[in-house]
C-alpha cells in the first residue's frame, strides 16, 4: 500500500502530525494511504540545503514510501520564502519524487488555537477558552495555550499535542489559519495523486 513518510521537527510532531494527517486523508475516504512514523530532525538541519537533502533521502528510502511531506514550525521565518526553497532543494535530491512542504505559521500549535472552541475541556483547557484575533500572530503558540489551563497547569507538547490534535475541528483550523489551508491542499494534491482522486467533498469555507 502507498506509504506517506512525514519528516517533522519536534519530538510532539511524531505523534500528532501523523494523527492530523490520517484524519484528513480518512475525510476525503483515501483510506489506502497508510501514514508512516515521521523521521524527527531538529528545524536547524532541515533549514539547511545539505542536511534538508539527506532528511528526505533517508524518507525516500523508507519501505513502500510513495510521498514525502515535511511539516515544521516557521518560528521567525517567511513560510512563503523558505518554503519553495525547500522545495527546490528535495527536487534536486529526488527529482520528481512526490513531495510537500508546509510550514506552521507560527507554530504547530496555532493550528490548534484556531480550534479552541472544539478543544474546551480537553486536557484541562479552560470551558470559556476563545480564540485570539489572529491566530498565526501569536509568538509563544505553547504559552497561550498554558495560559488557557488552570494555574500551575501548563501546555506539554510531548502528551498535549496530540490529545488536542484529535479535538481539532477542521473547519475551523481553515477558517482562521492560511497555513492550515495549505497543509489542507497539500493533502488533497497527494490524495489526488496517491489514492486516484478523492470523493467529491464539500470545500471547508
Amino acid at each position: 500500500m502507498p506509504t506517506l513518510v512525514p519528516i517533522v521537527e519536534g519530538h510532539g510532531e511524531v505523534e500528532a502530525v501523523p494523527e492530523l494527517v490520517r484524519r484528513i486523508l480518512q475525510h476525503h475516504q483515501a483510506y489506502e494511504i497508510l501514514v508512516d512514523r515521521p523521521i524527527r530532525q531538529p528545524r536547524s538541519r532541515l533549514a539547511k540545503e545539505d542536511t534538508f537533502k539527506t532528511a528526505v533521502a533517508v524518507a525516500r528510502k523508507q519501505p513502500d514510501c510513495a510521498a514525502i511531506l515535511v511539516v515544521f514550525d516557521a518560528d521567525k521565518a517567511c513560510p512563503a520564502d523558505l518554503a519553495p526553497q525547500l522545495l527546490r532543494w528535495g527536487v534536486e535530491q529526488l527529482g520528481d519524487f512526490p513531495l510537500w512542504v508546509v510550514m506552521a505559521k507560527i507554530e504547530y500549535e496555532a493550528w490548534l488555537i484556531a480550534s479552541i472552541e472544539t478543544l474546551r475541556g480537553h486536557r484541562n483547557i479552560r470551558p470559556d477558552a476563545l480564540p485570539p484575533v489572529d491566530v498565526e500572530a501569536i509568538h509563544d503558540a505553547k504559552g497561550w495555550l498554558s495560559a488557557q489551563m488552570p494555574a500551575l497547569l501548563e501546555y506539554v507538547e510531548t502528551s498535549d499535542q496530540v490529545a488536542l490534535t484529535t479535538a481539532l475541528d477542521f473547519r475551523l483550523a481553515h477558517q482562521r489559519s492560511a497555513s492550515f489551508r495549505k497543509l489542507w491542499r497539500d493533502l488533497v494534491q497527494l490524495a489526488e495523486q496517491l489514492h486516484g482522486g478523492f470523493i467529491d467533498l464539500p470545500e471547508l469555507e
